[in-house]
Formats: C-alpha cells, structure tokens, sequence
C-alpha cells in the first residue's frame, strides 16, 4: 500500500487522498463514516478530502441499499483526469 500512496502523491494527491482512494479501491463502496475509520481521521475531518476527489472526478457518490457511499472511479480513468490537469496548467 504504501508505494501505491506515495504513487498518488507524486501525481497530486494529499496523503490522506490517496488513502481515501486506495482503501476505496480495495474495499469498493464505503459511507463516509466507515471511510473515516478506515484511514483513522474524524469523520468530519474527511469531508475536505472527499469533497475534492468527488469534486476531481476520482471518486463518486452511490445510493446503495439506501445508504450514501462512495466509490473509487477505475484506475485506468486517472490517465484522463492527470491529462486534464496537464492541459489546465500549459494554459495558464
């Protein structure tokens, strides 16, 4: 796990980001508050974390068995997310 982290901080994500998508990934649909206890933060603490993933398209919100979780988006779509970024920076 951890060369996977350091991986995904090297392509932008905080530390905690990568955690939240890694266990996302291996776990798949977690609420928020499992999340929380998975990576051992408060649950309140994680929604700045969340709300940005969710805000970059890396992960996603499901309704399941009506409950609100999140999932991780297919590790293959980080290539288009990162070439987004790339695209936003050369033109600034």
């Amino acid at each position: 796990m951890k060369k996977i982290v350091d991986y995904l901080i090297q392509l932008g994500f905080s530390e905690t980001e990568a955690k939240i998508y890694w266990y996302l990934l291996e776990t798949g649909p977690m609420t928020v508050a499992e999340l929380a206890q998975v990576i051992k933060i408060n649950r309140t603490a994680a929604y700045p974390y969340i709300n940005s993933l969710l805000a970059q398209g890396i992960i996603a919100e499901i309704i399941q068995h009506s409950r609100k979780q999140l999932v991780a988006i297919d590790p293959e779509q980080l290539h288009y997310i990162l070439e987004r970024k790339l695209n936003t920076i050369k033109t600034l």
